[in-house]
This record gives structure tokens, sequence and C-alpha cells, in this order.
């Protein structure tokens, strides 16, 4: 690791990291299963190239927290660590730290909060169970996943999605029958019981 605190523009993300980098990990960073929190540790030499070098980082950065808080396009924050100039996000170290072995597929925040990368609240996920626990999106009108305000009338559209095949669950005279709706599907379609959550 060359920086400890990288921005993310301009560096290289690949989804398994080098043996290098996975040593480096466990030599330099300690993780805090029930606080979530990933820390700097003590350095060792072999990181560096001058004694002077390691005594600068140590002194600055040993025992702070790691990473910077990203946040993506739709609003979701998540936490990112450099190491050896390759940035990873920190709930897929966390990961790794905790369990020995990195993660290959996704890590999913069971609460919908990416900065809570606390060991109870990340699960290993496929693409389509992560879809299955997602947020509300900010620019839904109803503030219902999956429930929509018909144009010309005061009737409401109940739809899922599963698979990537969309499922018309009806059309309802209030939101909350169409909400009904939709959550009724949820529970038969596997989503999790956080599915639809409003956004902190």
């Amino acid at each position: 690791m060359n920086s400890a605190e990288m921005p993310m523009q301009g560096k290289k993300k690949i989804s398994m990291p080098s043996e290098r980098d996975l040593t480096t990990m466990v030599e330099a960073l300690s993780y805090c299963p029930d606080s979530g929190v990933i820390k700097w540790r003590e350095r060792p030499i072999n990181h560096f190239k001058a004694v002077r070098d390691q005594k600068i980082w140590n002194t600055r950065f040993s025992g702070k927290v790691a990473g910077s808080e990203h946040v993506r396009p739709n609003g979701l924050g998540y936490r990112i660590i450099s190491v050896n100039d390759t940035v990873y996000f920190a709930h897929r170290i966390a990961w790794y730290l905790h369990t020995g072995a990195w993660p290959r597929h996704e890590i999913d925040h069971i609460n919908g909060r990416g900065l809570d990368n606390r060991a109870t609240n990340l699960r290993l996920v496929s693409r389509l169970q992560n879809n299955k626990n997602r947020c509300v999106s900010r620019s839904s009108r109803s503030g219902v996943i999956g429930v929509y305000k018909m144009k010309d009338c005061d009737s409401w559209l109940a739809k899922i999605t599963v698979d990537n095949k969309t499922i018309h669950l009806g059309v309802f005279k209030t939101k909350e029958q169409a909400a009904k709706a939709r959550k009724l599907a949820d529970k038969l379609y596997g989503f999790h019981e956080n599915h639809g959550r409003k956004r902190d």
C-alpha cells in the first residue's frame, strides 16, 4: 500500500485480489465484527522502502479507521479502502478478515445500510438474491416498491420483477391494497423481509 486513503477515481478495481493484496489486508488491517469497523494496524517494515517511511505512516494512520466513504449515484454510501493502489469495498474486506475466504459472490447489507459492516449485517448472496433486498427508489412517487399511480385515473398498479420477468399483480382502488398485494408477492417469490424498506 503506497497510499492509505486514496480516492476511488482512477484506481484499479478487480473482483479477486492478488495473493499480495490478501496478505497485506491481514497484516495491515484489523476488523471488529461487533462494530463493523476496520482499522489500520501498525504496518511492518516489509511494507515500506525505508524505516522513515514506516514510522511516518504508522504515526499518521495506525489505529485509525481505514478508508473513506464513497456515495454511488443512487445515493447509497459504502466505505472503500485502498490496498496496494487497488480499491476494495470495505464490506468485502470485512468478510475476508472475518471468515478467511474472499467472497466469490455479492455481499448483501441485510438492513440496507452500506456503511454498516457488522458481521451480523453481512450475508453472501447471488445477484438475484441481492436484488430481492433493495430499498425503495428515491424516484418512487408512491413510496412503495412495485406500486405505481396510474395515469388519468385513481387506481394503483402493483407489479413485481422475478428473474428478470415482470409479473403484474393487478390494479387496485387504493395504494394500500396495491401495497398489500405487493407484500404478499414478495413473500411468495422469496424476497427478503426488508425488501422495499424506505431509505434512512
